[in-house]
């Protein structure tokens, strides 16, 4: 099984990176969401909104400027369980169905679920962010994955085998950004979250 950054996952929800969300490129999205879609989602956006507002949040924030600064001794703790996400929020518990939404869905219940169970000092913030919408060319060259189906465990094929023949394949990747896709993605995260929290560009 080969695996490509710009190749649409099975289940784009699916497709956990550490404390981000996934280039929505090949996500499969009408941008059209139902009434009870939009609900349900802003319904989550105001939870997490709620929580960014609780004094924890500011202290946490303290603790890790001094942290960075070097005057605390205090340790910090981030926790991020990336495809245990999936065991811990099932597919079956989202409602909406739209692919994109669905990812933004998962965005939202993970907030709410570090701040109310996780309980490390990962600071909540009241922000929703959209990556854009980009094609990567990659390196060239491409791990061979072996397993792994479901987020399951895997093993993979290197991708750099002769020094002589496979070495001059790399390449500088290319990332080409969808410029008009990305405005329309980031109005529609604005329509619906726009006075509960404030969307902006972030791109991992």
């Amino acid at each position: 099984m080969s695996h490509s950054a710009t190749a649409a996952p099975k289940c784009p929800s699916f497709n956990q990176i550490p404390d981000s969300l996934p280039n929505t490129y090949g996500i499969d999205t009408s941008l059209k969401f139902t009434p009870e879609e939009v609900e349900a989602l802003r319904s989550l956006a105001h939870e997490v909104a709620a929580l960014a507002e609780l004094p924890i949040q500011a202290q946490r924030k303290k603790w890790w400027t001094e942290h960075n600064d070097l005057v605390s001794d205090r340790p910090l703790v981030f926790c991020d369980p990336e495809f245990g996400w999936n065991e811990i929020i099932p597919q079956d518990v989202l409602v909406t169905r739209d692919p994109l939404a669905r990812v933004w869905e998962m965005a939202l219940r993970k907030e709410i679920f570090w701040g109310t169970k996780m309980m490390d000092d990962r600071v909540i913030e009241n922000y929703f962010n959209v990556p854009l919408h980009y094609t990567d060319s990659q390196w060239g060259l491409q791990e061979i994955r072996v397993g792994g189906d479901d987020g399951g465990a895997y093993t993979w094929e290197v991708a750099l085998k002769d020094y002589d023949e496979d070495f001059p394949k790399l390449r500088t990747p290319v990332i080409d950004v969808d410029k008009e896709m990305s405005a329309r993605i980031l109005g529609l995260a604005q329509d619906i979250f726009g006075g509960i929290l404030r969307v902006r560009r972030s791109t991992p």
